[in-house]
């Protein structure tokens, strides 16, 4: 059994990581920092707000916070250590790495891509010492903007490894009378319910829920108190603000008809676990979306409203933080929301059309988004890194 040790995990683990960390491949085990270590580290830059104003606003105008990040989230390296996996930030070490970039590679930066361009060129450098033995990439998108910042000698270290999920196996009821329509955003964050589309979804199930009496839509996500008081009357709604036990959000997921996620950047696991679930999706066409939904096949895709400037900016998806772009997202665009409602509309009153997207999404699953086939890419991967 040959150990892999992950040391920069954060926090708050990514669950397609918990999902890696939990299957691994033949033949290999994955090691944690522990636990009392991981707490203190963490809770330094994570856990308070004036903090992170500081971070945000002040240090990391003046000092280079890469270099500070990777020392708060570097862990000492376990003796029976035969590979290191590190998320998104290239290591200095005197062991054999594999690099791991989960949604955009402006990761290895903080996710400021003024950081990003500014730190480049050493970047790069990194990336191309010897211990670094691969970078795996999860998604296309993110692949095309290596291609666009490195040169060929990184290009070749890259491999596209796609996230996965567990592939669900259970009957699902196409003909039935009431249906279920699913909105998945943050449970820890609520600015990230603007982000994720929140105001959209909630918008388009309020006019839904005026003209049918069949359908309720479930949103499991923080909402902020003031939109939760203006969309109070809404009927047939219900709010989940806190982690469910895991039959309890399986069955949720089972007795899901729609998923509408229209967030403003993609949600990766809520896009792979409602696809897994047969969940047809509809969702706005933004960053990286493409990569993992197929418009009339499994999804239907929502052109993005023209008034968000944040879109054709540079740094985007980078900017979707940033008090421009949530101002902007803040302001609902009609032509979206009809477009929501007009697409809805056809999947509540057509069985067949959300039969078709439904196992669509289940093949897609199965043939792009496999855990087997993840595991088995990973297995070839750590073996070759091993070797050489």
């Amino acid at each position: 059994m040959k150990n892999i040790f992950i040391p920069n995990v954060g926090p708050r683990m990514h669950s397609s990581t918990k999902l890696m960390v939990g299957n691994p491949p033949r033949g290999y085990e994955f090691i944690l920092p522990s636990e009392p270590d991981k707490k203190i580290k963490s809770s330094f830059l994570t856990n308070s707000k004036i903090l992170r104003f500081i971070y945000r606003n002040i240090f990391r105008k003046f000092t280079n916070p890469i270099n500070i990040y990777n020392k708060i989230y570097s862990f000492p390296i376990p003796q029976d250590t035969d590979l290191v996996l590190s998320m998104g930030r290239p290591l200095n070490i005197n062991k054999p790495y594999i690099l791991e970039i989960l949604d955009h590679p402006a990761a290895m930066a903080g996710y400021d891509y003024c950081l990003f361009l500014k730190n480049k060129f050493n970047l790069e450098k990194e990336l191309l010492e010897k211990n670094c033995k691969a970078i795996i990439i999860v998604n296309e998108s993110s692949f095309e903007f290596m291609k666009k910042h490195f040169g060929k000698k990184v290009i070749n270290k890259c491999v596209l490894v796609r996230a996965a999920v567990n592939q669900q196996s259970f009957d699902k009821d196409y003909n039935k009378k009431e249906l279920q329509i699913l909105f998945i955003g943050s449970l820890a964050n609520p600015e990230d319910f603007y982000i994720k589309g929140g105001l959209e979804a909630l918008e388009s199930f309020k006019r839904i829920s005026e003209e049918f009496d069949n359908v309720k839509m479930i949103m499991r996500c923080q909402v902020p108190a003031e939109i939760k008081e203006k969309y109070k009357a809404v009927r047939n709604l219900s709010i989940i603000e806190q982690t469910l036990p895991g039959e309890e959000w399986t069955d949720i997921m089972k007795n899901s008809d729609i998923c509408l996620n229209l967030g403003h950047v993609y949600p990766l696991m809520a896009t792979l676990e409602s696809l897994s679930f047969g969940i047809p999706i509809i969702t706005l066409d933004s960053w990286g979306v493409r990569d993992y939904l197929t418009p009339n096949f499994n999804s239907i895709l929502i052109k993005p409203s023209k008034n968000i400037t944040g879109y054709r900016s540079e740094d985007y998806p980078l900017n979707i933080r940033s008090k421009k772009f949530i101002a902007e997202i803040n302001e609902i665009d009609e032509r979206v929301i009809n477009e929501v409602c007009y697409n809805l509309r056809r999947l509540i009153k057509n069985a067949s059309l959300r039969e078709k997207l439904s196992k669509n999404a289940l093949k897609t699953i199965s043939n792009k988004f496999s855990l087997e086939r993840r595991k088995n890419q990973l297995k070839k991967i750590f073996d070759k890194a091993i070797i050489n």
